[in-house]
């Protein structure tokens, strides 16, 4: 078993207290608190339901602008559990009370709030490869912010010491190293974990939130460093009257080559996205099954109709039936209502099953079904340790209703805006030169967990 711990190794002396860091802290714990006692384990999780009205939801953005830009603001203050609300204002006090004191309260808040909303931003530009299911999967969490937080940290102050403590099977093992290599291997996780496909973590919204940190530090960083001083000047001064002045202290060059790969690929996805997605338009519809219901995406694309999954067993064996038919996109069907009689068989998991289906189907101007009642007998596949086998026979009464939310030009335009910030950040980057190191005492103090 191996774990990972991250503290503080040295001190950053700034001359403000960190008093938005604070607040942030502590409105987050509250809201916890009020999310978590009404679910059904209290202080460890919060509620299904809180999270559903309260987080963030992608295809809000198209469908309903005033509730999504709402939601942007309530999903910073919103955690799943409490190892989820811990770790990040765990992270968010190391490497924001820091931060806080050298930029000042004003900048720090700004930096958390546009780096939130940029961490939205980069999450749903990034669903054309991640998967349009996330389209109707509620996002939560300060991570995006907090992620901005660590950007410009990384530019700001690299040099600063942390302690890294490895535990094995509850054995420690600590060694100190830069806020610099942590925070590069942190975002290349980030961005390989996340073009992988890794479910259960917004991965591109941290990188959103990150490539909003690296963005805005030059415009944090006014009146904070001196006056650019000729390089001949240090040297004048040093050699020829033993005046020893600090210099800048920002990240070395191999990060600097790092950080421009990891922008350029980021923003070549965000391209790729946009030029693929131009074709596409996403529906969300209303399915109703026996006694379940839940919300399903389509995504219509020129070469396949793409449906994400759902936690209802019985809504997901009738999208899984209907999926691979022409009865969901039918260019044929366009603008008519159709009485649906057919026997077909569909592949699931290497599985050939059998499906009857008679429904009364009303499709639009493209041929997308967006209304739909009727009745489905198949069976279910059974997954087992042994193989996959046919299970019980299943009769599946439904309703169906759809509402076209985005075209192919809505995403298309978000991605493109991700990929100008991705650029952006590079200039960023390659002109960062840190803080002068008069405002940094680094210390070695004994590792504490």
């Amino acid at each position: 078993m191996l774990s990972v711990v991250i503290a503080p190794g040295g001190v950053v002396r700034g001359r403000y207290k960190p008093i938005v860091i604070t607040a942030i802290i502590v409105i987050n714990t509250l809201v916890y608190i009020y999310t978590s006692l009404a679910s059904d384990t209290p202080l460890l999780a919060s509620s299904s339901e809180s999270i559903y009205k309260y987080g963030f939801i992608p295809y809000l953005l198209f469908s309903n602008l005033q509730e999504a830009l709402y939601r942007i603001f309530t999903s910073m203050f919103i955690h799943a559990d409490l190892i989820h609300i811990f770790f990040n204002m765990y992270f968010l006090w190391i490497f924001g009370s820091r931060l806080e004191g050298l930029i000042g309260h004003f900048k720090t808040l700004l930096l958390y709030i546009v780096s939130g909303i940029s961490a939205v931003l980069f999450h749903v530009a990034f669903i054309p490869i991640g998967g349009y299911s996330a389209l109707a999967t509620p996002a939560v969490g300060a991570s995006g912010a907090i992620s901005g937080i660590l950007g410009a940290y990384l530019l700001m102050l690299p040099h600063t010491r942390l302690v890294m403590c490895m535990f094995f099977f509850f054995i420690p093992y600590c060694f100190k190293l830069s806020a610099e290599a942590f925070m590069i291997i942190w975002f290349i996780q980030q961005v390989i974990y996340g073009y992988l496909r890794l479910g259960g973590v917004a991965y591109f919204a941290h990188v959103g939130g990150f490539v909003m940190g690296l963005l805005l530090t030059p415009l944090l960083l006014r009146h904070v460093m001196r006056p650019e001083i000729p390089l001949n000047v240090f040297r004048y001064l040093e050699h020829l009257l033993g005046i020893f002045l600090p210099r800048p202290r920002g990240v070395s060059p191999l990060t600097k080559v790092i950080l421009v790969l990891l922008l350029i690929a980021i923003s070549g996805g965000f391209l790729y996205a946009s030029l693929n997605t131009r074709d596409t338009t996403v529906y969300l519809s209303s399915v109703e099954v026996n006694d379940q219901g839940d919300y399903v995406v389509f995504a219509i694309t020129p070469r396949e109709v793409v449906a994400s999954s759902s936690l209802q067993e019985d809504v997901r064996i009738l999208i899984n039936r209907l999926i691979n038919t022409p009865y969901v996109y039918n260019v044929e069907y366009a603008n008519r209502v159709e009485n649906i009689v057919a026997q077909y068989y569909v592949n699931v998991l290497g599985v050939r099953v059998p499906v009857s289906i008679n429904m009364l189907a009303k499709y639009d101007e493209l041929g997308v079904l967006v209304e739909s009642h009727g009745t489905m007998n198949t069976v279910s596949v059974i997954v087992s340790p042994s193989g996959v086998a046919i299970g019980t026979n299943k009769t599946l009464k439904f309703n169906l209703s759809s509402n076209r939310v985005a075209s192919g030009h809505d995403i298309s335009g978000i991605c493109l805006i991700a990929a100008g910030i991705s650029i952006l950040a590079v200039i960023s980057v390659v002109k960062s030169r840190g803080i002068f190191s008069l405002y940094i005492h680094e210390e070695i103090p004994t590792p504490y967990l």
